[in-house]
């Protein structure tokens, strides 16, 4: 697959998911850079124990056919709309939102209050973690 904003996503998810380690039960997560019907069939082919996720990150759209293969499992869903703006999708568990007001305004919206479905924020990796500044007047010769 081309590295795109949802490919990054996924490996920044994952990495993300991994920093968590010190605060809770150890956690293995990866991410999975093809379509997800590629892993559906593998996961048909070769059954739980090539993977059996307790958690699936469904990076810019949902999975079904994971969702459903996962089903009655106790497997949770996450949806991470990245770069669009999207209602969460029927059957996810959590949303992660790339700005503060965004996981503020999810949290509130009437269809992910009905959902149950919790929000949380994540950062894009276009996020300013460096606080450069640039003056408005500054002709600007670099970005970045």
């Amino acid at each position: 697959y081309k590295w795109g904003s949802f490919t990054v996503r996924g490996r920044q998810a994952a990495r993300g998911l991994r920093q968590l380690r010190s605060r809770g039960p150890a956690l293995r997560s990866r991410a999975w850079n093809q379509d997800c019907s590629v892993w559906c069939e593998q996961r048909r082919q070769r059954g739980p124990q090539w993977s059996n996720p307790a958690v699936v990150v469904h990076v810019k759209y949902p999975c079904g056919c994971a969702m459903q293969l996962l089903a009655g499992v106790g497997s949770w869903h996450v949806y991470d709309p990245v770069d669009q703006f999207a209602l969460v999708p029927t059957g996810m568990d959590a949303i992660l939102a790339q700005t503060s007001t965004a996981a503020a305004d999810y949290a509130e919206h009437p269809s992910v209050r009905a959902s149950r479905a919790r929000s949380f924020w994540l950062p894009l990796h276009h996020s300013n973690f460096r606080d450069v500044k640039v003056s408005v007047q500054a002709d600007i010769s670099t970005v970045g």
